[in-house]
């Protein structure tokens, strides 16, 4: 087990996740003070090439990077493809053989298109053009031109699907490109160094600021204007590029239901782990995946492969929360569970969050309110997904059954001497059958006396009843009624 009180001070450990692509195509990191930690030559030595992009992909996590074909074998510089690299090992494979050559720059958007520009013009190839490669169809569409002449570093800004283009050398011209219009607005930014050559460009979203990356070296970061740049490193290698990555699959902010697990896993495949919550080390936990059921603050310190001396690199925090589980009750309105055909029964169930019904146990079509009119006899009940994503149901199914009783739409004991309509009724009944000023008595589907009266010409009004399903009786004949 490795000791974390020996590594947190030592140089070999570093929090800050910024990569850098330098233009012998090595991939650099950085001690937590930004200044330069080691360098992982796998791609330099193998491929031979030089750097030019590396950018992560903000939904799959890969990290991706845009080298030249194995230049110093005797290939074509200009030949710049598209590769998928494990920065903890530098294993990398060809994922795109771009069909244009000489892209100086580039970026992946939030949709996964990857954005690339054209460079000084060699060879023919034109400098500002703006290209759309799309890694599902391996297509390259022309998007736009801009403006500049000798485009370096190209940044995608989320915030405004716009690329930022940062001027290679000077004077400093910012141009901005945005993707919905394919218009392009300029203007200026600064200080830096004389002549310094800008390649690389990283946008943090969470401070809005810009990091840009020299040829010579040096490294600037923006305040939120991101044309206002101070110089904060001068690092050890020609940074063409840089990117802050995620070490991890999950969310920053993310938890579990009540009764579940959540898992949390790292994205690469490296030789040794150390899980650690709210500080403190997790017994046993030196996988690449952990499963947890206790809320707290998760982070993991991944050893880096590709070095004789252990380097390590903590990841992002991951903020676990315990989540609730919503609640849910369901009742009839009327209270009564006996349906006749032509009949409507509603029931109540909660409200808020995402609700369905059910029938039988399989989904209603459409039934997402919070009621429910039901019109045939079953097993009813609902659930309710709150904003965590818990799933509740209520606790107890409700019974719809089909009254014995039931013929043509009321039910009776006996009904051969007297009936009542209309039926259903929201406020007059009239009688059909008996003595126009026939006494009767009135009792709900539980058999309780509600009234005792007389009829007044044959009618009686029945407005001041709540909805639901009564019971008449005259004599020994009794009629069942609804009322709306």
């Amino acid at each position: 087990m490795l000791c974390l009180a020996t590594k947190v001070v030592a140089q070999d450990t570093t929090s800050f996740r910024l990569l850098g692509i330098s233009s012998n195509a090595s991939l650099d990191f950085f001690n937590n003070d930004s200044t330069y930690l080691t360098s992982n030559e796998n791609i330099s030595n193998m491929a031979g090439g030089n750097g030019h992009v590396i950018f992560q992909d903000p939904n799959s996590g890969k990290v991706w990077v845009l080298i030249s074909d194995v230049n110093a074998n005797g290939g074509n510089q200009g030949d710049r493809n598209l590769y998928e690299i494990d920065p903890t090992s530098g294993a990398y494979t060809m994922v795109a053989d771009l069909t244009n050559e000489y892209y100086a720059s580039g970026d992946i958007a939030s949709d996964g298109s990857i954005y690339l520009i054209g460079g000084n013009g060699n060879n023919g190839a034109i400098a500002g053009q703006i290209w759309r490669y799309n890694p599902q169809d391996s297509t390259e569409v022309l998007v736009g031109q801009s403006a500049i002449s000798g485009s370096r570093a190209m940044e995608y800004n989320p915030n405004n699907n716009s690329l930022y283009i940062y001027e290679g050398y000077n004077p400093n011209v910012l141009y901005i490109f945005d993707l919905t219009t394919n218009t392009e607005t300029v203007s200026s930014y600064g200080p830096l160094l004389v002549d310094d050559e800008m390649h690389g460009a990283y946008y943090d979203a969470t401070s809005n600021t810009m990091l840009l990356s020299a040829y010579g070296g040096e490294m600037y970061v923006s305040d939120t204007s991101l044309v206002s740049f101070t110089q904060y490193d001068d690092s050890f290698n020609s940074i063409m590029d840089l990117s802050v990555i995620k070490l991890l699959t999950n969310d920053e902010n993310t938890g579990f239901c009540p009764g579940d697990s959540l898992v949390l896993s790292c994205i690469w495949d490296s030789t040794a782990y150390e899980w650690y919550v709210d500080g403190q080390i997790i017994p046993f936990g030196n996988a690449q995946s952990i499963t947890v059921n206790t809320p707290g603050t998760y982070r993991c310190l991944v050893t880096m492969n590709f070095t004789l001396t252990p380097t390590y690199m903590w990841s992002e925090e991951i903020n676990v929360s315990a989540y609730t589980m919503p609640s849910v009750s369901i009742s009839i309105q009327n209270g009564d569970s006996l349906w006749c055909p032509g009949d409507t029964i509603t029931l109540q169930g909660a409200n808020g969050g995402s609700l369905q019904w059910y029938l039988n146990g399989q989904e209603i079509s459409g039934a997402n309110a919070s009621s429910l009119n039901v019109t045939a006899p079953g097993t009813y009940t609902q659930s309710k997904t709150n904003l965590s994503g818990c799933v509740a149901f209520a606790p107890s199914d409700i019974v719809i059954s089909e009254d014995v009783d039931c013929v043509n739409g009321i039910s009776a004991v006996e009904t051969t001497q007297f009936f009542v309509y209309p039926n259903p009724s929201a406020d007059d009944l009239t009688f059909d059958g008996v003595s126009p000023n026939s006494e009767f008595k009135l009792f709900d589907v539980s058999g309780n006396l509600i009234a005792s009266s007389t009829l007044t010409n044959g009618s009686t009004n029945i407005s001041y009843l709540k909805a639901g399903s009564y019971l008449l009786q005259i004599g020994s004949n009794r009629v069942r009624f609804v009322k709306l």
